[in-house]
């Protein structure tokens, strides 16, 4: 488990992440001052939309920070009682989502955060094997090649057992991170990464390492909501490796 960072190390776990825009936002400027920022703190990667890829790469090239991007991903916020009843997380079919991998790939994605199709997943939970969602997850997997792969669970969608299950399916599938939440489900009850569905991850790996499976490279990345440095410590005391977030500069700024 990683320690609790000093001020100097917290930057390190952020993924700098601008994904939404105010109306009438200058959106390059808006991603130049992202790459900036992350350059001047030291954050592990920004995270943008694949239309802002090629500009990170070209301002980013020569440094430490890598460039994440988002795959199959909302467009715009979705209501949590709407997602209970008719999940759309996620639902962009494989073919379009191995493609958006493919051209992201090409303008310098380093990194990659999948949106899990939420509702084929919940449609198969009497499939012990998960057949359709492993599927997919093999053909994502299969797309990126080296690349590493930050599968988005949607946990705010999901019972702990539901987590335990896909986290334990995102493991033996290849998947490199297992993220909390994608920061686009709104509600009152919404609250983002919490610390008992971050537990339940690492729970759920170290499940399948006692039955022989090999977990350990598999990393959680929490993300959703994370405003406060309180809250990224207690993420990071239970098991988080990354910390997705639009708040790094006050983050660090406020340790």
């Amino acid at each position: 488990m990683p320690a609790t960072p000093s001020a100097q190390s917290l930057a390190s776990f952020i993924d700098h992440t601008k994904l939404t825009f105010a109306p009438g936002e200058d959106e390059e400027q808006a991603i130049k001052d992202l790459c900036q920022e992350a350059k001047t703190h030291g954050f592990a990667a920004v995270c943008v939309r694949p239309r802002h890829v090629k500009l990170c790469t070209e301002l980013l090239t020569g440094t430490t920070v890598q460039v994440a991007t988002v795959i199959g991903f909302p467009q715009t916020k979705v209501q949590k009682d709407d997602e209970d009843s008719n999940p759309t997380l996620g639902s962009t079919p494989t073919t379009e989502k191995v493609a958006e991998i493919q051209q992201t790939l090409a303008d310098g994605a380093t990194e990659l955060d999948v949106v899990l199709n939420v509702g084929l997943f919940k449609s198969e939970l009497t499939d012990p094997e998960l057949s359709q969602t492993k599927a997919e997850l093999e053909a994502l997997h299969q797309a990126v090649g080296s690349v590493p792969i930050k599968l988005i669970i949607e946990t705010t969608l999901l019972t702990p057992d539901q987590i335990r299950r896909i986290t334990q399916l995102a493991a033996k599938t290849g998947m490199t991170m297992v993220k909390t939440c994608t920061g686009m489900v709104a509600g009152p009850a919404v609250q983002g990464a919490i610390v008992p569905d971050v537990l339940g991850i690492r729970a759920a790996l170290s499940e399948l390492e006692k039955f022989g499976t090999e977990p350990s490279k598999v990393q959680i990345k929490a993300s959703g909501g994370i405003k406060t440095v309180e809250k990224a410590q207690h993420l990071i005391d239970a098991g988080a490796s990354r910390i997705g977030t639009s708040s790094g500069v006050e983050l660090v700024s406020n340790f």
